[in-house]
């Protein structure tokens, strides 16, 4: 009787000894040192007011960086009117951007709400001059056409200059509010 039970007990010890070694696998230095290689560097605790970012995989080691988080009060050179330098590729914060572009918001409409209505404005006919042929130097047809422009109506010949080649040539006439007509020499 004795050597069924030492066969069992021996048959027990070798299913105990395969199940505790079935997870077990002998490795050597050099899987250990590549399997190391292959493991994510630590990322550093980096400095106060800026966040980690991923910066993708190259050879096989993943990248990252760190981002200043852009605070206007600070990061902002208002003398020059320009981002201070070593902050230019800063991230944005909401909280702290956010008000400032509602108030720049409400600035615009107000500016937009104060502004005369354009209807208003009174409107004047100019006349246009364009040379259609040139003989010697000298225009000898010309094509006269009239063109509605928003501006002040005239009231009197001395609120219609009239220039020739960029140089003052006199004035037009002033009929009905509107400067119409050849120059008028002085």
């Amino acid at each position: 009787m004795r050597i069924p039970i030492l066969t069992f007990g021996a048959i027990a010890s070798i299913l105990t000894i395969n199940s505790v070694m079935a997870d077990t696998v002998v490795t050597s230095r050099g899987y250990v040192d590549a399997a190391d290689a292959l493991k994510q560097d630590k990322i550093t605790a980096g400095t106060t007011g800026s966040v980690v970012t991923y910066n993708g995989a190259q050879n096989g080691q993943t990248q990252f960086s760190e981002r200043g988080i852009f605070n206007p009060k600070t990061d902002f050179d208002f003398n020059n009117n320009e981002v201070a330098t070593g902050h230019e590729g800063d991230l944005l914060d909401a909280g702290s951007i956010f008000p400032n572009l509602v108030g720049m918001s409400n600035a615009i409409q107000d500016i937009q709400d104060n502004m005369p209505d354009f209807d208003d404005l009174p409107e004047t006919t100019v006349t246009y001059k364009t040379c259609y042929q040139e003989v010697n130097g000298e225009c000898i047809l010309w094509n006269l056409s009239d063109k509605n422009v928003y501006g002040r109506q005239c009231q009197s010949n001395n609120d219609c200059p009239c220039y020739e080649n960029g140089q003052f040539a006199g004035k037009q006439r002033c009929e009905n509010g509107r400067c119409t007509g050849e120059c008028l020499m002085q």
